[in-house]
């Protein structure tokens, strides 16, 4: 099945065992989680509400860094890329960043690549940049990947998680406060518009071979590959619409219709005779051998019948056996198959004889 996913030859994520946080450092000091807003919105509220309640939240802090992040993954599931917009106020200039999320990979997962990524740059900026920012606002609308986080670093059971862990410590030892603050998504914020397209760009233009892939997306990559699956061999079936139930026949009709569509009716002499209860299998109308099929399409005798029935062009036995089950019982009646089309047994001897 992992093939069938597509996930045969791409490198693995180590799982999170053991935490690579020392137990006696508390990177949790420097961090502070915000998962609502000052004012309570909800999801049907018009863009202009949410934006104007996010804006609030954010003018409560004066960060000398904002981080807009945001993460993109096709159907959920494929071709994940992050994208994070910083800007440095106190030297008054922006940074993109684009990082590949996996060619398997959760929306949740792209979202912690864009955070990493972002941090990561942080980073790697001069050390003159690095010691301006005391404070770092990063601004996400993935409430399920600050969630996560908050859990704290010895929780964390993805590697990607311990690691944007590792950063945000990382920072804490240079005096860095990390604020992380939930946004709503689509409310029109100019910066999580502008993460939303660097996170597109990052899905479409990244190189995913090289990602490695975690257990939880591996996870999900092949449940929805089984269910592509089936989808698939549902639609190959013969007969892709429900076959007509049987619940309005009489038992003999719900039985017979029943044994007809399995091929193996005993109202057929070609049945009988595998049973070995007639000596020969042909019809006894035109001579041919004497099938489920040729009962009800092909003998000559019933053409008649056949044509009132279903009228012209003749159908196949796909078309017969898949349409109304009351149907085939009235032309079985009308044929006169009702009973199996035994042999006569032979005449009694004549009288006189010895015995």
């Amino acid at each position: 099945m992992a093939k069938e996913a597509g996930l045969a030859d791409l490198p693995r994520e180590p799982l999170a065992l053991v935490p690579e946080q020392p137990p006696w450092t508390n990177p949790a000091d420097a961090v502070t989680f915000r998962l609502s807003l000052p004012r309570v919105t909800r999801r049907d509220d018009p863009p202009a509400v949410r934006k104007a309640a996010a804006l609030e939240a954010i003018a409560m802090v004066n960060p000398d860094c904002t981080i807009w992040s945001d993460g993109s993954a096709k159907s959920g599931t494929r071709d994940g890329g992050g994208g994070a917009l910083i800007q440095l106020h106190r030297e008054n200039r922006e940074v993109e960043t684009l990082v590949p999320a996996g060619s398997v990979c959760s929306s949740m997962r792209a979202e912690l690549a864009a955070m990493l990524a972002a941090f990561t740059c942080l980073l790697a900026q001069p050390g003159e940049t690095r010691s301006r920012i005391k404070t770092c606002l990063l601004c996400t609308d993935s409430l399920s990947g600050l969630q996560l986080l908050q859990r704290g670093p010895e929780a964390q059971q993805l590697v990607l998680a311990e690691r944007v862990w590792a950063a945000m410590d990382s920072l804490g030892e240079q005096n860095t406060a990390i604020i992380l603050q939930w946004v709503p998504g689509h409310a029109d914020i100019a910066g999580n518009e502008a993460a939303d397209r660097l996170a597109n760009r990052a899905a479409a233009e990244c190189a995913q071979s090289e990602t490695p892939i975690d257990l939880a997306s591996a996870r999900t990559a092949i449940r929805q590959r089984a269910r592509e699956m089936q989808a698939t061999r549902a639609h190959r079936h013969p007969h892709p619409q429900p076959t007509p139930g049987l619940q309005d026949l009489p038992r003999w009709g719900q039985v017979t219709v029943s044994q007809l569509r399995t091929g193996h009716c005993p109202l057929a002499r070609a049945t009988l005779h595998r049973l070995e209860l007639t000596p020969d299998p042909l019809c006894r109308e035109c001579g041919a051998e004497d099938t489920v099929r040729h009962l009800l399409t092909e003998c000559p005798a019933f053409a008649t019948t056949r044509r009132r029935l279903w009228g012209g062009p003749l159908p196949s036995l796909d078309e017969v056996l898949s349409g109304p089950a009351g149907k085939i019982v009235e032309y079985i009646r009308r044929v006169g198959r009702s009973e199996p089309p035994l042999d006569q047994p032979p005449s009694d001897a004549p009288a006189g004889a010895s015995t």
